[in-house]
């Protein structure tokens, strides 16, 4: 187990994570900002939070629709907080039992509503999520981009190695450009 991953603690306000940090530091258990390697964290030389639990989206559209919804997400929990409404404070755990249900099983899996113990498609999460960043992502101008895939690139990949493609071919399909960037 490696420390400092996964899902990081809430803190009440920069100064409370700022604390953290300088603990870490003064005992030794750090020696710079990018040896805390949570799914998020605030970027110490920049002004950003960074979403660092995504891997690579070989489609473009894919990688474009990730990185609105996380802006958009961040626009939204931001004007929440400003706003005092109550945003959800879930067990470590259990957010983590999710990421490996999402992990394993992708857009065609289940994952646990935190709030109410139900267990549901992956994908109505998913809308869920989307339907409430939508005004945010409308204020950024990110809103064109929001979508869910049918199947993410895991799966896609998996089908085709159903289908008798070799990894070969599946790999060479990931990184054969689609679409021009620019």
């Amino acid at each position: 187990m490696f420390p400092r991953c996964g899902v990081p603690d809430a803190y009440d306000g920069w100064d409370g994570f700022e604390s953290y940090f300088r603990f870490l530091f003064d005992t030794g258990s750090i020696q710079e900002h990018t040896q805390i390697w949570w799914s998020v964290r605030p970027h110490l030389a920049f002004p950003t939070i960074e979403i660092r639990i995504s891997d690579a989206q070989p489609d473009l559209s894919e990688a474009r629709s990730l990185a609105a919804v996380s802006y958009a997400l961040a626009v939204r929990i931001a004007q929440a907080l400003d706003e005092g409404e109550p945003l959800p404070n879930h067990p470590h755990r259990l957010i983590e039992e999710n990421l490996w249900r999402a992990i394993r099983c992708g857009l065609s899996g289940e994952l646990i509503d935190l709030q109410s113990g139900e267990v549901r498609p992956a994908r109505a999460h998913l809308e869920r999520l989307l339907e409430w960043v939508q005004p945010a992502a409308e204020q950024v101008g990110a809103a064109s981009y929001l979508a869910i895939p049918s199947a993410n690139a895991a799966e896609r990949q998996i089908a085709r190695n159903a289908e008798g493609a070799t990894l070969q071919e599946v790999y060479a399909e990931q990184v054969r450009p689609k679409e021009r960037v620019g």
